[in-house]
């Protein structure tokens, strides 16, 4: 039996520059925002905690714009 492929998902984001002190805990820390206002920064970390529980994986690259990778696995 074929062992079925994860799910994979890619987002991507056109923001402002976001400084490496940020970059470098976007999922480790909550609170970490580049944006002003009522807005806490929950996010990245929210999503990256879901996503391990389910024995996933979040990866991101950032240049000029964020890009988000999400691999979930795949369940029959």
């Amino acid at each position: 039996m074929e062992r079925p492929r994860p799910l994979v998902f890619i987002c991507k984001n056109h923001n402002k520059p976001i400084p490496t002190p940020i970059l470098g805990s976007l999922l480790e820390t909550y609170g970490r925002t580049i944006t002003t206002g009522e807005h806490e920064g929950l996010g990245t970390k929210l999503i990256h905690d879901v996503i391990k529980e389910h024995h996933g994986s979040l990866d991101f690259v950032y240049k000029e714009e964020l890009t988000v990778k999400i691999k979930i696995p795949a369940i029959r």
